[in-house]
């Protein structure tokens, strides 16, 4: 009997391990993800426009962390 961990290392008699086929199956996903999502026209368009907005979010954010960093060190005056 094999430890929990080797399981899944022996070779079946049709060829690739159980961990193999499993990474094989992975990439296939993967690539298939990438080829519909990257090669669409319309999906690089989307991407595109989310990426600009999630610029836009992040220095908007920025710019705010700043300007109440500004204020909270230079808004102590003393007369």
């Amino acid at each position: 009997m094999l430890p929990a961990h080797e399981k899944g290392a022996a070779r079946d008699k049709n060829g690739p391990t159980f961990a193999e086929r499993k990474k094989n199956a992975a990439d296939i996903a993967i690539n298939r993800f990438e080829s519909i999502v990257l090669g669409n026209p319309r999906s690089a368009r989307v991407l595109r426009w989310l990426d600009e907005r999630i610029l836009a979010a992040f220095s908007f954010g920025l710019l705010i962390q700043i300007t109440i960093l500004f204020s909270l060190l230079g808004g102590r005056h003393h007369g």
